[in-house]
């Protein structure tokens, strides 16, 4: 089964052509490694599988199952985290959608939506209906290669919440300001 299938990608910037009908599949289990010199495209073809760049023509389909991750060349921005977290970091939105998530869930209220504001065509409401963890790993899943809403707005985003009673909504909102996860409107 192919994670992943490139067909005939080609990119310029203004007259130079960076990258020119490349096409290839990717198996699941496969292992492959991009060698070349500086300046030969490799990181102008990562950034176009990843979607940073769209290409002039093609296209590269990932399988329902695979999240694309893009690591930057430089990577030791923290020299007290190993070589995992700092892979890890290219997950970083997920982990910390993931997080923000459960919270919410642990202390028994279900998140019903999340909504932005965003500048040019106001609110935006995506449903979500969740309630266990079980339920935000699927949706984490699902989410993989997307971009989730709040990304539109900076990160700023709301979420509608029923909850058991006060006191598990109080305990929400201590626990998602202890984590950093609310914007204080003050400064």
């Amino acid at each position: 089964m192919a994670i992943l299938t490139v067909t005939d990608i080609s990119l310029a910037f203004g007259e130079e052509t960076i990258i020119e009908n490349i096409s290839f599949e990717l198996q699941k289990g496969e292992h492959v490694g991009l060698v070349g010199v500086n300046g030969s495209g490799k990181t102008t073809l990562f950034k176009t599988l990843t979607g940073e760049y769209t290409p002039d023509t093609g296209s590269a389909i990932f399988s329902r199952e695979t999240v694309p991750g893009y690591m930057e060349q430089h990577v030791c921005r923290d020299l007290h985290k190993t070589a995992f977290e700092e892979v890890m970091t290219v997950f970083s939105h997920l982990t910390d959608m993931e997080r923000e998530l459960e919270i919410m869930v642990d202390n028994g209220c279900t998140v019903l939506d999340v909504m932005v504001d965003h500048p040019v065509y106001g609110q935006l409401t995506g449903a979500l209906r969740l309630s266990s963890r079980y339920d935000v790993r699927q949706f984490i899943q699902r989410a993989g290669a997307a971009q989730p809403l709040s990304l539109l707005t900076e990160g700023v985003h709301l979420h509608t919440l029923v909850c058991p009673d006060e006191d598990a909504f109080r305990r929400v909102l201590e626990e998602l300001n202890e984590q950093d996860f609310l914007l204080d409107e003050d400064g």
